[in-house]
């Protein structure tokens, strides 16, 4: 081997061994460090999603929504950045929003901007906890986070829903996705009711479904949150 290939050689092996000092090879990205490559932006996500939307105080809920919103806007990649991180902060065993007053804060914000977002990637998780709730009921249905993100996705949430009506088990999220059908509205949520009302043995789901084809006076709104809550 001559001098000139034996420099060549001992400079490829000081650059192989200064690499694996150094440790060049990639190491997994959190949540932040994702959306800064993705959405190039030093916004702080994970941050934003599990400490900010989860505060009782507005103060720093409101900004903190904002700016994800606005973050969002910037391409269909950061976009789908952000989804991913809601739905994995959202998307958590034994949720308990009574007792665990942050985690009914994370979804109520968090379930709002899939809304906005429309992120009908995000409607299995949606329609999955639409009977979660804070313990209280009223007629803006406000206390239920999962309801509101599905009704503010509007016409493309309907096929999930109506299918939700057809199979689902649990009687309160087929209750629940009878209230966004006719939230939503449309000749669609119209024709998945009607179905509903023909097939669904369940008494509370047909007298929520007939309450809500009448007129919304003050007295049919209060029969809909006790047919919504199954009682007389």
């Amino acid at each position: 081997m001559n001098s000139r290939m034996l420099i060549l050689f001992l400079l490829v092996l000081t650059v192989g061994d200064c690499t694996r000092k150094t440790g060049i090879s990639r190491p997994e990205s959190s949540p932040a460090q994702s959306v800064r490559g993705v959405c190039n932006s030093d916004f702080n996500l994970n941050d934003a999603i599990r400490n900010k939307l989860s505060s009782e105080s507005y103060d720093e809920a409101g900004p903190a929504s904002t700016a994800i919103l606005q973050l969002a806007e910037k391409s269909s990649e950061c976009r789908a950045e952000i989804v991913k991180a809601l739905m994995q902060a959202m998307n958590q065993p034994d949720l308990d929003f009574i007792e665990d007053r942050p985690s009914y804060y994370l979804w109520s914000r968090g379930a709002a901007i899939l809304g906005k977002l429309k992120a009908v990637e995000s409607l299995d998780l949606l329609i999955d906890h639409l009977d979660q709730n804070d313990g209280q009921y009223s007629a803006s249905m406000v206390h239920l986070p999962a309801f509101q993100g599905v009704k503010a996705m509007g016409a493309v949430a309907v096929p999930k829903l109506s299918q939700a009506l057809r199979q689902n088990n649990n009687r309160d999220i087929r209750l629940a996705a009878v209230l966004c059908l006719f939230e939503i509205g449309g000749q669609d949520a119209t024709e998945a009711l009607k179905e509903a009302l023909k097939s669904d043995s369940d008494p509370c789901v047909r007298r929520l479904i007939e309450l809500n084809f009448e007129s919304p006076t003050e007295e049919v709104l209060k029969q809909r949150v006790f047919a919504f809550r199954c009682r007389n």
